[in-house]
């Protein structure tokens, strides 16, 4: 089984670990001294792909169309930013 140690606030993925003393060391040591401190949890791969990642509906800038994305999608990546099409 492995573990995964994400940020509460976009659902960034710091590091997929094998055990969880060493998943649970890193999760300490974020939460502690890690950019922003106490926003950080832990939980296992397959629980964070069923239920921390989610889908969401955002509206695509070039064609006003609604679309589905997946809440952890950077900023920079989504089509509903103006900096995916201002490349």
């Amino acid at each position: 089984m492995s573990f995964i140690v994400y940020r509460i606030t976009n659902h960034a993925a710091n590091s997929i670990f094998v055990s969880k003393a060493s998943a649970t060391r890193k999760l300490n040591h974020l939460n502690k001294h890690g950019p922003e401190a106490g926003q950080w949890r832990m939980t296992t791969c397959a629980d964070f792909q069923d239920s921390v990642v989610f889908l969401r509906e955002v509206k695509n800038l070039m064609t006003g169309q609604m679309v589905m994305e997946r809440s952890d999608t950077p900023y920079y990546c989504s089509v509903a930013s103006e900096a995916y099409w201002s490349r």
